[in-house]
């Protein structure tokens, strides 16, 4: 099947689930970012850049999409140019779960990516406002990579409040990842294993997020589907921050910055990717 088919049958879906009549929110937001290689003999840097919008019809349904641009700058001044376009529909309508169907697929100058599709499910508890857990699903082809494979992967997270003030609280997260390629692609294995936290101060209008991971991750789809690593590296570890403030009751800004580590495939150097960004959504 391919990638305009998923979006297709994603978006048909949610044109059925969606009664006509209910209350509608809509949210868009714009981001930019550039990511610094460090000790890198193939890459030099990256731009990325992206419009993200959210929908909500009534009580039950939430739609979501993104479009990426992705600019990565190499060592022997190749540029390679990539679009992503990610779809999520969930439904709360089941409440306290909250059930999620989306696809992302990717369109780009590198032959072995260019088609490449991803398509994923997950279904999420929420108990009040204490704690969390859930479960998701992807399944990525790569028919154009010499072998072509399937990524399979879960991630399974569970959050609660650790700390409530009067106008402030603590929230923890712990995230597992299990990832198998059912080819290996030169990387020596074909089963990864990490864990990821994050641990979040909210206070007035403010919010700081401290986050890492480590263990080993190849071919990963990260940030609930919106964001696919399509290249054969082994990563191994990230750490970062990030700070956002609501501007009123409508606009919030957000400052990300993080250090991820990995290797490239046939090499055994580890490479730092220091990258920033920026972040502005705004509630119509």
């Amino acid at each position: 099947m391919k990638r305009a088919e998923i979006l297709l049958i994603v978006s048909a879906f949610v044109a059925v689930a969606c009664p006509a009549g209910e209350k509608t929110r809509l949210d868009a937001a714009v981001y930019g970012g550039a990511v610094d290689y460090k000790h890198s003999d193939i890459k030099d840097d990256a731009h990325v850049s992206g419009i993200y919008l959210y929908l909500g019809h009534g009580l039950n349904h939430l739609l979501e999409m993104e479009v990426d641009r992705l600019t990565i700058d190499y060592s022997n001044a190749d540029v390679v140019r990539q679009w992503d376009l990610t779809t999520v529909y969930s439904h709360f309508g089941l409440w306290p779960w909250r059930l999620r169907l989306g696809a992302h697929a990717i369109s780009g100058d590198d032959d072995v990516t260019d088609g490449a599709w991803t398509a994923f499910l997950g279904a999420h508890y929420q108990h009040e406002q204490t704690w969390g857990a859930g479960i998701d699903g992807y399944l990525t082809t790569y028919d154009q990579y010499p072998p072509s494979f399937l990524a399979q992967q879960v991630t399974v997270h569970a959050g609660m409040t650790l700390w409530r003030g009067w106008d402030h609280r603590v929230q923890g997260e712990v995230r597992g990842h299990w990832i198998h390629l059912d080819n290996d692609v030169g990387l020596g294995q074909k089963t990864f294993l990490s864990v990821e936290e994050h641990l979040t101060l909210l206070a007035g209008a403010w919010s700081l997020s401290g986050f890492m991971w480590q263990g080993e991750q190849a071919f990963a789809v990260r940030g609930d589907g919106f964001v696919v690593y399509s290249v054969a590296e082994e990563h191994t570890g990230v750490f970062g921050i990030a700070l956002s403030r609501s501007l009123g009751r409508r606009d919030t800004l957000e400052l990300r910055v993080s250090r991820e580590t990995f290797r490239h495939l046939g090499l055994s150097s580890t490479v730092h990717a220091d990258s920033i960004s920026l972040l502005f959504r705004h509630t119509f």
